[in-house]
C-alpha cells in the first residue's frame, strides 16, 4: 500500500548532500500568499527484481508555490550511512510546485536488460545493476523516500554493456555504441597503486564502458564513446561528493575490490 514519507531527520546528515546549487533548489520556499509544506509518497515500500517498478510523488501541501531538486537522486543504505547512485536528470533547473499540485516519477529496476537503463520516453527511469538494498530517492531537498530492492543479488560480472571490446594495436579498445559521432578516444583507463574512493558495485555499474574496462580488461583500456562528459561526472561524483555539474577535468582514481584505476578524459576540446 502507498507509504507517506516526511522529513527523514536521522538521515539527512549521512546522504551526500542535494545536486545542483541550493539556491535554485530550496525547499519549502513561501512567497506572499503562503508556504509550500512538501510530503513525498511511494507507491510501495518494495520492489522485487528482475523488473519491478515503485512510483515516488511530491505533493505540496502547503498554501504556496515552492521549488524542488531538479534531479531526484538515488542512493543505497551502505552501513550507517548513504552512498549516491545516480542522479535522475531533469531539463528544468529549478522546478516548482504549486500549492495543491504534485509530480509523480516512476522509477524502475530492470536487472534483465542493461540496453533499457536510463530515462524513457515517459519521464521515467530505468535503473540496471541494482542488488538488493535499501535505497532512497531525493525529491526535494532534505526529504527522501526509501524503498527496499529484495531478492537473490543477481551476478553481473559475466555481463558487457559495450558494443564491442577489441585488442588493437596491442592494448584493449572498447567501444561504447555501434556508431560514433567522434572518431577519437575519449578516456583512459589504467591501473595505478594511488589511492581512491571506493565504489560499491551499484555505482560501478552505471559507468558503461569504464564499468567493462575494470571487469573485462583488467583495468587498462581505451575508451570510444559519444558519452564521456556524463560518465566522467559520474566518475567526479562519487570520487570528491561534489555536484554532479562540473568542468573539472583533472583524472580520477577509485578503487573497486581492492584494487585502484585511474580515469583520463582525453576528449578536452
Amino acid at each position: 500500500m502507498p507509504t507517506r514519507r516526511s522529513f527523514l531527520a536521522g538521515s539527512a546528515g549521512v546522504l551526500t548532500g542535494c545536486l545542483g546549487d541550493d539556491g535554485d533548489n530550496e525547499t519549502n520556499e513561501s512567497d506572499d500568499e503562503g508556504e509550500a509544506d512538501f510530503a513525498v509518497t511511494t507507491s510501495k515500500n518494495t520492489v522485487e527484481p528482475p523488473r519491478d517498478t515503485v512510483e515516488v510523488t511530491l505533493t505540496n501541501e502547503g498554501d504556496g508555490y515552492g521549488g524542488y531538486n531538479p534531479y531526484w537522486s538515488i542512493y543505497r543504505r551502505i552501513g550507517d550511512g548513504w552512498r549516491f547512485v545516480a542522479p535522475v536528470k531533469r531539463t528544468l533547473r529549478a522546478p516548482f510546485l504549486s500549492a495543491g499540485s504534485e509530480e509523480t516519477r516512476t522509477f524502475t529496476v530492470d536487472n534483465t536488460d542493461h540496453e533499457a537503463r536510463g530515462q524513457n520516453e515517459e519521464g521515467g527511469w530505468t535503473f540496471w545493476g541494482l542488488n538488493p538494498g535499501r535505497y532512497a530517492v531525493e525529491p526535494a531537498n532534505g526529504m527522501y523516500a526509501e524503498f527496499d530492492v529484495e531478492g537473490e543479488p543477481p551476478d553481473f560480472s559475466d555481463t558487457t554493456v559495450s558494443y564491442g571490446i577489441r585488442n588493437e594495436d596491442a592494448q584493449t579498445v572498447i567501444y561504447a555504441e555501434e556508431e560514433l559521432r567522434d572518431p577519437e578516444p575519449s578516456i583512459r583507463v589504467t591501473r595505478t597503486d594511488a589511492d581512491g574512493v571506493n565504489l560499491v558495485e551499484e555505482q560501478l555499474n552505471q559507468l558503461g564502458a569504464v564499468r567493462d574496462a575494470v571487469l573485462h580488461a583488467n583495468g587498462e583500456a581505451v575508451v570510444y564513446t559519444d558519452d564521456a562528459a556524463t560518465v566522467y561526472a559520474y566518475l567526479q561524483r562519487y570520487a570528491s561528493e561534489r555536484s554532479y555539474e562540473t568542468e573539472d577535468e583533472e583524472p580520477v582514481v577509485f578503487r573497486y575490490e581492492g584494487e585502484s584505476y585511474r580515469v583520463e578524459w582525453l576528449d578536452t576540446d
